[in-house]
């Protein structure tokens, strides 16, 4: 099975990030993780599309969904801290020579680490500011099917937070005013406090998956703390 790339682009934030978002300070237990990419494949058994329309659609998409998850369109800034610097994030398209069935019925792992645009293994750190923190290669197949991987920086993101994004890039491909209608109400619930400014879209949904997380291990040992904004040295 042959990969080959026939485009790579690096799309940025349909909006500017506002200049108070610039930075996004990393907690102490997202420095704790390895600098490692993770990943997550997404396969389409759908008929042959029109290329350039599907394409575009992808493209404009992604473009938008990354205005409300900037910090994945950012670099890395030190160990402690990340730049939301707009640079943007890749976007990569390619022809696999097979059948999507090839990939899914042989267990080869040598075939499966082909799809992703990042090696699991590659590393970021501060000296790497070329390096982009969130990836996604669409590789169409023979068939006329596609799968889509997406990798992204563990300490930005986790794999809840990942898929996240993936349901909101969904939303925002069938309905442009659909998620960004059902966050902004989230925005509203959560309201304004003394200790705490008019949330980001970004909290809103973190803090969502995180009430959703505690609601179904009900533990009662351990408490859980936002520590991104919390402390204040």
């Amino acid at each position: 099975m042959e990969v080959e790339i026939i485009s790579k682009e690096i799309l940025k934030p349909s909006s500017s990030t506002p200049q108070h978002r610039r930075t996004y300070k990393l907690s102490v237990l997202d420095q704790l993780f390895p600098p490692l990419y993770i990943s997550i494949f997404l396969f389409y058994s759908s008929p042959r599309e029109n290329f350039y329309k599907n394409s575009y659609n992808m493209k404009e998409s992604f473009s938008r969904i990354l205005t409300h998850f900037y910090p994945f369109a950012g670099r890395v800034k030190d160990d402690f801290s990340f730049d939301c610097n707009d640079d943007g994030a890749a976007f990569i398209e390619a022809r696999v020579s097979g059948n999507m069935s090839m990939v899914i019925e042989q267990a080869n792992i040598n075939q499966h680490q082909r799809l992703p645009p990042c090696s699991p293994y590659a590393k970021l750190s501060k000296l790497s500011t070329n390096q982009v923190t969130l990836a996604v290669q669409v590789n169409y197949f023979n068939c006329g099917r596609k799968a889509i991987s997406i990798c992204i920086w563990h300490a930005v993101a986790d794999g809840l937070a990942l898929a996240t994004f993936v349901k909101s890039w969904v939303a925002i491909s069938r309905d442009p005013n659909n998620v960004l209608n059902e966050v902004a109400a989230l925005r509203d619930e959560v309201g304004s406090g003394p200790s705490l400014d008019r949330p980001t879209r970004f909290i809103v949904v973190s803090s969502l998956i995180l009430a959703a997380m505690m609601t179904v291990t009900r533990e009662n040992e351990v408490g859980s703390v936002d520590l991104r904004r919390r402390l204040k040295p």
